[in-house]
């Protein structure tokens, strides 16, 4: 008797075995959340996202500046720091030195910044390409995208603080294809600009986050009747960069312009892609795929290869077009293109 009950228990957690790996396949299939994974992810963010703000505001604390000069060249350009995320963000966060943020990458943008015509800030946050861009060529059309409104405030802030004449802020989130989306602002940053805003499906959002809805727009559909087409795009949009891409086939088709990617390796899959999806697509338009070795801290400014088979580790993307002036990883910026 005692034999039979223990086999009957077996097979009961056999076939729960089975039922759920069964469950567990289905929901892969049909990108449904595993519940219990969803909450602990939540409870994760939400203590991470909660240490994060009290980082900030304790840094803050302890900086009483309220003005962060960036100097590129012979050009000072100033940013507003008068609330905590601020100043962690300019002063004391991974990549931020006195005089610069993330000087690889600032090296190289500023480089081919001074010859073009037209230069799209996809994230542009609260402008520090922005302003950059249009210190250096005054003559520079500038089209700075932002989804978040304190963001765009303190973006516009920054714009009339540095005298930006040729900046045009739009207030939207760029995407794949024109409409409205709703992204997640953490409580514990109502108050102040932040990063890391995301408009990853709801599934994502952590408990507790404020949805806030913006117009969203393709980059094809905003330079259709503008007249002026981007030859440097910059993207920093927190794991929607395919969507981007995606969004702006015939931009790159026609216009080919320079782009150079922030990218975010762990958010990708919200939005069912990989960085590997974002290399092939820019292989198959033609481009040469470029690294910094270190964008954020410039020990190294030059560019390299990418390497195919370590693609999960890389965090900035310079997609050349092939053939123009500056298309080749060959180290520095070409004759012409010299960092300022």
């Amino acid at each position: 008797m005692a034999r039979s009950s223990s086999s009957s228990s077996r097979s009961v957690k056999a076939r729960t075995s089975t039922l759920r790996r069964l469950l567990v396949s289905t929901a892969r299939l049909l990108r449904i959340e595993n519940p219990a994974r969803q909450i602990w992810r939540n409870v994760y963010a939400a203590r991470n996202s909660w240490r994060g703000s009290r980082t900030y505001r304790r840094i803050g604390r302890t900086i009483d500046r309220d003005v962060f000069v960036a100097r590129v060249g012979n050009k000072e350009v100033r940013f507003l720091t008068v609330d905590a995320f601020s100043k962690f963000h300019f002063f004391a966060s991974k990549g931020s030195t006195e005089g610069a943020r993330e000087q690889g990458l600032t090296a190289q943008l500023s480089a081919r910044l001074q010859s073009a015509r037209c230069f799209a800030d996809v994230g542009a946050h609260v402008g520090y390409f922005t302003c950059i861009a249009s210190a250096l060529n005054p003559a520079l059309k500038v089209f700075a995208f932002e989804l978040d409104r304190l963001n765009a405030d303190r973006l516009r802030e920054n714009v009339r603080l540095n005298g930006c004449t040729n900046v045009e802020i739009v207030h939207a989130a760029v995407t794949e294809s024109s409409g409205e989306i709703t992204y997640a602002r953490p409580p514990e940053a109502a108050d102040m600009p932040y990063s890391t805003l995301t408009i990853a499906p709801p599934s994502f959002h952590r408990v507790g986050v404020g949805e806030e809805r913006v117009a969203a727009i393709s980059l094809d559909d905003f330079f259709r009747d503008r007249g002026v087409m981007p030859d440097i795009v910059k993207i920093d949009v927190e794991g929607a960069e395919y969507s981007v891409l995606r969004g702006m086939e015939q931009l790159i088709r026609s216009a080919a312009p320079t782009i150079f990617i922030e990218l975010h390796p762990a958010a990708l899959p919200r939005f069912g892609h990989s960085v590997a999806n974002i290399v092939s697509f820019l292989s198959r338009h033609g481009y040469e795929l470029c690294q910094i070795p270190d964008h954020r801290s410039g020990s190294r400014t030059d560019l390299i290869p990418v390497e195919d088979d370590r693609l999960e580790n890389l965090a900035l993307l310079v997609a050349l077009p092939r053939g123009a002036a500056g298309g080749s990883c060959t180290g520095a910026p070409p004759p012409g293109m010299s960092p300022p």
